[in-house]
């Protein structure tokens, strides 16, 4: 009797952003081809790293520190302009913060911030990472990182909000790249990497009902979450993104965010 080889293992951020990328592969004509196992970013990383899954939906800061690592081509999390899910959220005005607290659970909006204060809000407070809890976080800092669904889904209004997606592209001109599906070279077979396009093109053609299953999960609106997918998130990692991407690497490298700037290496 022939033995199965076992499922090629992914981590996969826990979401809304992440769910069109997979979606194929938990409904479409991928369905079962991998084992997914959900986390935050961080979580996400840690699994990489620790071999405990063959691949990730990785954040973006990850990259570099791994020459092992190899990249997906044509799919990635990235937003051109307003992203809605990495924000900023202060009590005061930008130049006069001297304290953030960050989400813990993020690790490419954290430096994707230490840029932005740099070279566009003149501003080096420090940083304290805590749970993402927006009270908690603005009793004990004067502003808040806030990343995914809990960007998304908090209440607002009131504050003064700097969308960082926003705030690269009108500093760049360039797309930013959250996360990028990635993991070493080995199990990861050429005959495996259309079917990671081929999942997210299904989740694309599916971003109502997307939506409308988070609602139902009691996570926003239907309204809000299909906005959200269309308007803010893109899927596509094309050239411009990974000029993007490699534009991030450079002030990541300046301010000694990563070693040294990497080359993008891919799968095939």
């Amino acid at each position: 009797m022939e033995k199965k080889e076992p499922k090629i293992k992914l981590a996969v951020t826990n979401f809304l952003n992440s769910r069109p990328l997979v979606y194929g592969f938990e409904n479409g004509a991928v369905k079962g081809e991998y084992e997914i196992i959900y986390g935050t970013p961080a979580e996400c990383s840690e699994l990489l790293r620790t071999n405990k899954v063959d691949l990730a939906l990785l954040p973006s800061i990850e990259y570099p520190k791994n020459s092992r690592y190899r990249i997906i081509d044509k799919v990635a999390i990235t937003s051109r302009g307003p992203v809605g899910s990495v924000l900023l959220i202060l009590k005061k005005n930008i130049e006069d913060v001297t304290t953030v607290a960050v989400d813990k659970n993020s690790l490419t909006s954290i430096a994707l911030l230490k840029i932005l204060c740099r070279e566009l809000y003149n501003i080096s407070p420090d940083f304290i990472e805590m749970e993402p809890s927006l009270p908690k976080m603005l009793k004990k800092a004067d502003a808040a990182l806030l990343i995914g669904d809990n960007a998304l889904y908090s209440d607002i209004n009131g504050f003064v909000v700097r969308d960082l997606g926003s705030d690269w592209t009108k500093m760049t001109g360039y797309p930013f790249v959250y996360a990028i599906w990635s993991g070493p070279l080995g199990k990861i077979k050429s005959d495996y990497l259309d079917s990671f396009n081929k999942s997210m093109k299904t989740g694309v053609l599916n971003l109502s009902k997307i939506a409308r299953d988070y609602a139902e999960s009691n996570k926003g609106t239907y309204k809000k979450n299909l906005s959200y997918l269309k308007e803010n998130i893109k899927f596509n990692f094309g050239l411009r993104a990974q000029q993007g991407l490699i534009e991030f690497y450079r002030y990541a490298e300046y301010y000694k965010l990563i070693e040294e700037l990497p080359e993008l290496r891919f799968f095939g």
